[in-house]
């Protein structure tokens, strides 16, 4: 195993490539400055829906220190949100007041950083150039606001954090021998994983495939190879039956096997239509095929990708289980399903070879590629215009309505602010528990100054994300920049 772990250091140098690296900033600013502006535009301090429940929870035992360990793990519907309830106090502290849009900024930040960072290391199976291509198709792909509705709500930190922590694990898994020091850090960052999401729990699955794939293939063996795969399953089963059941959930549920394969197909085509969208996904099955025939060593960077596609597939079953008539193609899922689409779009690079003779144009590989990343672009094309066509406005201005009518009610107490109207012309679907929690002191004491009496709270903190905010065309313009200035250094070269 000695020469694995010397192959897995020398595969880590070799990656360390300046135009690599400016592309990955180049990709994280192209993200991040998309974001920035949406929230500018569409973004609203007023706390919503599920973000009421979790002050409840969180902030009424902190405003009066009596926050515990129990009350950060509590659960949330199905989730544990551990970290997001860390990110709220932490905002909170900060800001001196509920301030939703700031975590909208960190989330802002940490997805950035997470796509440039995965797709990096995808992208450790591509040459140079196709490496680069694949920063761009994805910095751009992730720029689209297709994920709008977790962009504007800063209670969507566990979304993010569970696919870094999973692709973390992931990454600590390849090349690690079972009980070795990364392999139990990968399986801390497992664990970690569940501390964001209920699918969490099922990180660990995507290893096991792992592990078991490399004994078939004979890159594992040995006993403590199998007591740990053992191990790690029983760990998962631990976290998975540690999930409760929420019963007005269930008719969200598939029943039945047709429900479930209805939702998966939906799923896994996006974004084209079900069933021909389920050529999304053929580039990465014929790259994991390829990997299995060829074997490649433990600590082959392939080993990686073929795992990051199966926890793709496991999160899409997952989703397709719990939500089947549950909106599976909500706008919230969608950053998952674009890290899918990455690891797909990776493979189809890696498919191409490495210079077009007359052999590789007579097997048809570089037309079949072509081909697809053509019929990708029209899907994505076709529905991000779906998406830029209504939903975003919508938002903004139901969030300008839920608003006034908040400050309605804190101002003269009249409760016809609340009751009886459309469900999105309040931030909560119940107006009485709204109601009640607007009363309670301890909430209101942390209300955002655009709704509570205190009126505007100048800080350095306000300054930051004013600035932040209005300088979100510049990081978009800055990236767009640097990949050109990438580009260019290609053809020099």
């Amino acid at each position: 195993m000695s020469r694995d772990r010397q192959l897995l250091t020398a595969n880590v140098l070799a990656e360390i490539d300046a135009s690599k690296l400016v592309a990955g900033v180049a990709c994280f600013f192209t993200i991040f400055g998309a974001k920035l502006w949406l929230i500018h535009f569409a973004g609203n301090s007023t706390p919503f829906w599920d973000e009421w429940d979790a002050a409840d929870f969180i902030f009424k035992p902190y405003i009066k220190g009596q926050l515990t360990i129990t009350d950060l793990v509590r659960t949330h519907n199905e989730h544990t949100i551990l970290f997001t309830r860390l990110l709220m106090v932490g905002s909170l502290k900060i800001s001196g007041y509920w301030d939703v849009v700031l975590e909208m900024i960190v989330n802002a930040v940490i997805h950035a950083a997470l796509v440039a960072m995965i797709v990096a290391r995808l992208s450790r199976v591509l040459d140079r150039p196709k490496a680069i291509f694949a920063l761009i198709v994805c910095g751009v792909l992730n720029a689209i606001p297709f994920s709008w509705e977790s962009t504007l709500w800063g209670f969507m930190t566990q979304f993010y954090l569970l696919i870094g922590f999973s692709f973390a694990s992931l990454a600590c898994f390849n090349g690690s021998i079972a009980w070795s020091p990364r392999w139990w850090l990968g399986t801390l960052l497992a664990v970690m994983s569940f501390f964001c999401g209920a699918s969490g729990a099922l990180t660990l699955s995507a290893a096991i495939g792992l592990f078991l794939l490399q004994i078939l293939c004979g890159r594992r063996e040995g006993l403590r190879e199998w007591l740990g795969i053992i191990a790690h399953a029983a760990l998962m089963i631990a976290l998975a039956l540690s999930v409760p059941k929420i019963p007005g959930h269930e008719p969200l549920r598939a029943h039945g096997v047709v429900e479930l394969l209805s939702a998966l197909a939906a799923i896994a085509s996006w974004p084209a239509k079900s069933p021909f969208g389920l050529v999304v996904y053929a580039p990465a099955i014929a790259f994991s095929i390829r990997v299995l025939r060829n074997t490649p060593r433990l600590a082959d960077n392939q080993w990686f990708n073929i795992a990051a596609f199966g926890w793709i597939l496991v999160q899409f079953v997952a989703l397709a289980l719990g939500r089947a008539k549950g909106a599976p193609l909500s706008s919230r899922y969608l950053d998952m399903f674009q890290i899918g689409l990455a690891v797909s779009i990776v493979s189809a690079l890696s498919l191409m070879p490495a210079h077009l003779g007359l052999t590789s144009l007579r097997r048809g590989m570089p037309a079949v590629v072509a081909l697809w990343f053509l019929l990708l672009a029209f899907w994505i094309g076709r529905d991000a215009y779906s998406h830029l066509e209504y939903p975003v406005e919508a938002r903004r201005q139901t969030a300008i309505t839920e608003t006034n009518n908040l400050r309605g009610y804190l101002s003269t107490g009249d409760f016809s602010y609340l009751t009886n109207k459309p469900i999105l012309e309040i931030p909560y679907p119940s107006a009485e528990r709204l109601r009640g929690l607007l009363d309670d002191l301890a909430i209101r004491s942390v209300l955002p100054p655009g709704l509570s009496s205190d009126g505007a709270r100048d800080s350095v903190i306000e300054s930051v994300k004013a600035a932040l905010l209005q300088l979100s065309y510049f990081f978009v313009g800055l990236g767009l920049l640097l990949f050109v200035a990438v580009l260019r250094s290609l053809r020099i070269r």
